[in-house]
């Protein structure tokens, strides 16, 4: 059931007049990396600050976060909420219970110090994408902007975890690259894949493999944010490397080759 709450904090010379709610959302699913029993549980506040000098000034606060994350004690399980955890709000959370470490995360007296001087809004959310018995893929959602920036801040983070062990399948895993002279021939397939609406406006020197990665039938795709490869107006950028031009790349040790073995390369 939801939880709601209201009540006023002072912090420095602002009171936050704040309103949260909890809501945990019903399991879904079954158990193992690929069949994982799951819940989405969410949280947000919203406070109106107002100064204890001036009560005409006023700005809000807003933060919220919603993630799903495999249920269960196995070692599995576990471990990848531990890094979903990580990877959403921070690894200062990764052993508390995750609903407490969500409720903290979005309450008054953990905001950013940023946020007690004008209006802020933060929003994360997670999710599951792709999973079967070799991979499971985590998508990430970042949200932020102050008042007084110019424009917001956002972004996606995507986790490829290894479905029978529960670990992270870095570039190191999936490539068996350890510095960026290994990884050139990724970053030649990343260039020569760019799509044709943003070409002009990439900045190719930047263009390289960044660990933020998915794993689909298609191949693997690569996501570069804002600013990464290009500027702020053309957004998210993708870029998808083709399976059957990757097959020579991935290590045959990877989840990720027999994966795409099993589909036919």
């Amino acid at each position: 059931m939801n939880r709601h709450s209201l009540f006023l904090i002072p912090i420095g010379a602002a009171v936050l007049l704040a309103g949260c709610s909890r809501t945990p959302s019903p399991a879904s699913g079954s158990q193992s990396a690929d069949t994982l029993r799951t819940a989405t549980l969410a949280d947000s506040c919203r406070y109106q600050m107002r100064s204890v000098f001036d009560t005409t000034q006023r700005s809000e606060v807003s933060m919220s976060v919603s993630l799903e994350l495999p249920e269960g004690d196995a070692f599995v399980p576990q471990l990848i909420r531990k890094q979903i955890v990580s990877g959403s709000i921070g690894r200062p959370y990764v052993n508390d219970d995750p609903a407490e470490a969500i409720h903290r995360y979005v309450t008054p007296e953990f905001l950013p110090d940023t946020a007690t001087g004008s209006g802020y809004l933060e929003t994360i959310s997670g999710r599951f994408l792709l999973r079967n018995a070799h991979v499971a893929n985590y998508r990430i959602d970042k949200e932020y902007y102050y008042e007084r920036a110019a424009h917001g801040m956002y972004g996606s983070v995507y986790l490829v975890f290894e479905a029978q062990t529960g670990f992270v399948e870095t570039e190191l895993e999936l490539f068996g690259a350890v510095d960026p002279v290994n990884l050139s021939p990724v970053t030649e397939l990343l260039k020569a894949h760019l799509p044709a609406g943003v070409k002009e406006s990439v900045w190719l020197d930047q263009v390289r493999p960044n660990g933020n990665f998915e794993v689909r039938a298609e191949g693997v795709a690569y996501h570069f944010n804002p600013y990464e490869i290009t500027p702020y107006y053309i957004g998210r950028v993708e870029v998808l490397l083709p399976r059957a031009e990757l097959r020579s790349l991935i290590q045959p040790a990877s989840p990720v080759y027999a994966y795409f073995e099993e589909l036919g390369w």
